[in-house]
């Protein structure tokens, strides 16, 4: 998945969603209009529902399972300004209803990027998604956002 803010605080949408056309690794793109993705590259939303980022610039999370392995990538890019940047990356299992935590990365740097990049193993026929959160700090202030991955079967 990805965030981003072209337009930085303007108040503007990012993008339309993209969806992968093939069966393969889960790169979802997902708008800064968090209500409604009719929202234009470049146009003002018209639902008057966007949520403005001031501190990240782009964040992305790419999860596929391929052969038993998970794959998870996630990183963060603050805007100017900021000083400090962190992903936090769970890879969950879903039992019955819930989600189980089966693995955590954390990075966390004193500049404008973060990123995660793992494997870990997983049980074929049990069903998974990653979790990622990233904050990105100027100064004192941050922002936060949580991004959830589409779930997959092993």
């Amino acid at each position: 998945m990805v965030i981003k803010n072209k337009h930085k605080k303007k108040g503007y949408d990012s993008h339309v969603p993209e969806k992968s056309a093939s069966p393969g690794p889960m790169c979802v793109h997902l708008p800064v209009c968090w209500y409604d993705t009719k929202c234009i590259s470049g146009r003002k939303c018209k639902f008057n529902h966007c949520n403005t980022l001031l501190y990240i610039t782009d964040a992305k999370v790419r999860f596929a399972i391929d052969k038993g392995i998970a794959t998870i990538k996630a990183s963060v890019i603050g805007q100017d300004g900021v000083d400090r940047c962190k992903v936090e990356v769970t890879l969950q299992e879903k039992v019955g209803s819930t989600w189980k935590i089966v693995g955590t990365w954390t990075d966390e740097t004193g500049g404008v990027r973060a990123s995660v990049s793992e494997t870990k193993a997983v049980t074929a026929g049990k069903t998974y998604r990653a979790k990622v959160v990233v904050t990105a700090w100027s100064g004192s202030k941050s922002e936060t956002k949580t991004i959830l991955s589409p779930e997959k079967k092993a």
